[in-house]
């Protein structure tokens, strides 16, 4: 097991022994922990703990792709960006749940025009419901 493989079990700041391998579960633990840990999570605990469990999923979904993997989760980065758009991911689901769309099948098309990585979208993705999205 190289450095990179052991920083892909969780934030660095809750790291398993170098030998131990963690499941997706013990991974959102970890994840969990650090969210707990914020300031955002005193207004958005039910969101971010939401979210802890879509990335979860990615994880378990994206594990065999390592380097795409490394590059989601990015040692702490996806807790911190995480925590950073919880209010507006907030804002976005009140948004949109109080939407009205007409009877026709037309849906609404949300555009993430920032310069990140893209975790906003790919939450969002996850979060709305796609009847309106």
């Amino acid at each position: 097991m190289d450095e990179e493989d052991e920083d892909d079990h969780g934030p660095p700041s809750h790291q398993p022994p170098a030998a131990a391998i963690a499941t997706d579960d013990e991974w959102a633990a970890w994840l969990r922990d650090d969210l707990r840990s914020t300031p955002a999570y005193a207004e958005h605990a039910a969101l971010l703990e939401e979210c802890a469990g879509i990335a979860a999923g990615w994880r378990a979904r994206f594990w065999a792709d390592r380097q795409l993997w490394s590059r989601i989760r990015h040692g702490r980065r996806l807790a911190k960006e995480l925590c950073e758009a919880a209010p507006v991911l907030s804002r976005a689901r009140d948004e949109v749940a109080a939407l009205s769309l007409p009877a026709s099948d037309k849906k609404l098309v949300v555009l993430d025009l920032c310069s990140g990585f893209g975790y906003l979208a790919m939450f969002l993705s996850e979060l709305l419901p796609a009847d309106k999205v």
